[in-house]
């Protein structure tokens, strides 16, 4: 059985997996099935292990990516749930600690690994909703707009897989509902007219309360309700005005 210790300390693996393809009888990267990485070395291609798609991912997350979905998904070969559980906290403390394209791309990667499509012919990972929760109970001020971490890892979660979508619903159910909240409007004399600042821009008033309220009710509620814009929203939804009033509309698309 293959034996897989990653520490989670240890990002730093060795580069040289996405090297350039060396002058020699060696396909190109377009010619082998996608996930492959290069082993200079030998000067060949081989099925991605984690040390060596970590290491690709490291080098060129953009292509690195590709090896740690297959590796995840098992698309070359098996790998224990407890290797595979593994390199999945690689991963997310790339997400958390990496450079920003590395956290980007880890997000993704996770988030890919655990797709189901027609026709599929390897296995979604079943530990990424594990892994992504792991991101956000961790995330310090997780609905917050200035910390999109928490935003990233509530809609991993919610979007991979039935164990996911309970948890978010689970979440908004027992999380406080924001509480009552105005919207800033255009000042407006005692005639009703629009006031304008001398550069030609509209007075705004600010409320005591401003909208709109930046919770982890309001996120949750947003994957729940939200189910791919105004067309689909779940208007029957009990808390359906209470999210439309009080919290940010925006779309969770990342």
């Amino acid at each position: 059985m293959k034996r897989f210790i990653l520490l989670l300390g240890a990002l730093a693996i060795p580069a040289g997996a996405v090297a350039q393809e060396v002058e020699r009888d060696i396909p190109k990267r377009y010619e082998v099935p996608r996930g492959m990485v290069l082993d200079v070395d030998a000067g060949e291609w081989k099925n991605p292990t984690p040390e060596t798609a970590f290491a690709a991912f490291q080098e060129d997350p953009l292509v690195g990516e590709y090896a740690v979905i297959a590796v995840l998904r098992q698309t070359f070969e098996p790998w224990s749930r407890e290797e595979l559980d593994a390199f999945a906290d690689v991963l997310v403390q790339s997400a958390r600690d990496g450079s920003p394209l590395m956290a980007v791309r880890s997000f993704t990667a996770l988030g890919h690994s655990a797709a189901v499509y027609d026709g599929m012919q390897d296995t979604p990972y079943a530990g990424a909703t594990d892994a992504f929760i792991k991101l956000f109970e961790s995330s310090e001020d997780r609905a917050s707009m200035e910390n999109m971490e928490g935003r990233h890892a509530l809609f991993g979660i919610y979007h991979s897989g039935e164990a996911g979508v309970e948890y978010v619903e689970a979440l908004m159910e027992s999380s406080p509902e924001p509480p009552p909240c105005q919207h800033s409007m255009m000042a407006r004399d005692e005639d009703g007219r629009v006031i304008w600042n001398p550069d030609g821009t509209a007075v705004w008033t600010i409320p005591e309360n401003p909208c709109p309220n930046e919770t982890v009710w309001c996120l949750a509620a947003e994957l729940v309700i939200d189910k791919g814009g105004p067309a689909t929203f779940l208007r029957d939804h009990p808390k359906f005005e209470l999210w439309q009033e009080r919290c940010p509309y925006r779309y969770a698309r990342f």
